[in-house]
């Protein structure tokens, strides 16, 4: 959008050069108004093809980043989770997010592996 980081979020002044503890306070900066992402509403021909149509307004879209497409009224959606709730099921992960900083890399863990074992055999890496 041509705006530099200052433009775009306001530090007061007293609080230039970093925040007390590393930590920002709400009262520390503001947060700028957000334009309205632009709408698009293809008529039922133009959405028979949902994925023929978005291609055809990818040139326009690209220009906002983010936009919102309502289908038609009549457009019924292929699939939905609701006619299918009884046998639908998918696969969760938890990922512990605190512990992120900590994580090894599976290279890490064989190394590690393999150090271990040569120690177990008297002859270390």
């Amino acid at each position: 959008s041509g705006m530099g980081v200052e433009e775009e979020t306001k530090i007061k002044p007293e609080t230039q050069g970093g925040f007390a503890g590393g930590f920002a306070s709400p009262g520390d900066y503001e947060v700028p108004d957000l334009p309205e992402a632009p709408s698009f509403y293809p008529t039922e021909q133009e959405f028979k093809d949902p994925i023929a149509y978005i291609t055809s307004i990818r040139a326009e879209a690209e220009k906002h980043g983010v936009i919102k497409v309502v289908p038609p009224k009549q457009w019924v959606c292929p699939f939905t989770i609701k006619e299918r709730s009884e046998d639908f099921q998918f696969q969760t992960c938890i990922q512990a997010v605190n512990q992120l900083k900590n994580r090894h890399s599976a290279n890490d863990v064989f190394l590690s592996q393999l150090r271990g074992l040569h120690r177990k055999r008297g002859s270390p890496l």
